[in-house]
């Protein structure tokens, strides 16, 4: 199960929540970009980024998930747009500054 709350001082930020991980969902321009996604580390290699992942986009959908990402989990959101699970990842990191506005 996955919870959705909205981040209480960034309003374009919804934070998901589930039992093992958690990320913040950042919508700007039709697009949510995805921040701060973290899974227990002994919940790691269980599903638990995967099972998260699919319910933000189901949440959010249509609107497409993109993500930058750091160089250990590159494979992991490769493997999530190879499943169609997001639609882009960028390749330079994403400056969210505009956020706190």
């Amino acid at each position: 199960m996955a919870s959705f709350t909205q981040h209480p001082h960034y309003a374009p930020v919804t934070i998901c929540h589930v039992d093992g991980g958690m990320a913040w969902c950042i919508q700007k321009n039709n697009v949510v970009y995805m921040a701060n996604v973290w899974v227990h580390p002994d919940k790691r290699e269980q599903g638990v980024g995967k099972n998260m992942m699919a319910k933000i986009s189901n949440h959010f959908a249509p609107i497409p998930i993109h993500t930058d990402y750091v160089p250990n989990s590159k494979p992991f959101w490769e493997k999530m747009m190879a499943e169609g699970i997001i639609e882009n990842i960028i390749h330079e990191e994403i400056d969210f500054d505009w956020i706190k506005g």
